[in-house]
């Protein structure tokens, strides 16, 4: 569904059922400006991750199947995430800042 449509920072459609438009960004080398604030560490991870996010950024961990693991509100910068009782895998960190949202990818072993 496509919620909203912009070109060169201007917007030029807006679906009439959303008040929201997000930039969403997904891969790992193409990241907004604030993404020099994001790490993520250790990766591969056993039993905890360390994540550096702005402020007030809101952190969600999700499995293969799209289900959320955690759900986190980083009023630090920084957060520790106990991960021991998660499944070996691969997961997604959701980062939802401002009105950006970053995905990154950790691994569980």
């Amino acid at each position: 569904m496509l919620l909203c449509v912009h070109e060169n920072d201007i917007l030029i459609y807006q679906n009439p059922f959303y008040s929201d438009c997000w930039v969403i960004t997904v891969g790992m080398d193409e990241f907004p400006d604030n993404s020099s604030e994001i790490n993520i560490f250790p990766n591969p991870a056993n039993d905890r991750i360390e994540i550096t996010v702005p402020e007030n950024s809101q952190i969600e961990i999700l499995n293969i199947e799209g289900q959320v693991m955690e759900n986190l509100v980083a009023g630090d910068s920084q957060i520790t995430v106990d991960v021991s009782a998660f499944a070996k895998g691969v997961y997604l960190i959701k980062i939802l800042y401002e009105r950006e949202v970053i995905f990154k990818r950790i691994i569980i072993e």
